[in-house]
């Protein structure tokens, strides 16, 4: 799956960002194991509701199972991987 197909599928189950001006290239300090890291994260990924709403349009009707994706995505990351390659695994 794209990163634009993951929007997508989001915004069909429901999602609506809470915020209006937010910026595509937001950045997050993930903090690793020797240092620090900057990855350029949508802040749309951080949001739990983007993964909730994610999680009803792909059947994941559980919150355990959505959570779970939240947080192999933040492992993802933390881990020195890019959002782009944790969608290509969905």
């Amino acid at each position: 799956m794209t990163i634009q197909e993951a929007l997508t599928k989001a915004s069909e189950g429901g999602y609506q960002p809470a915020f209006k001006h937010h910026e595509p290239g937001m950045r997050a300090v993930i903090v690793g194991l020797h240092g620090f890291s900057i990855i350029h994260v949508n802040a749309i990924f951080l949001d739990p509701e983007f993964w909730c709403a994610l999680g009803r349009t792909l059947g994941w009707h559980h919150e355990p199972v959505w959570k779970g994706y939240w947080q192999r995505f933040i492992d993802h990351l933390a881990q020195g991987n890019t959002p782009e390659s944790f969608f290509a695994t969905l």
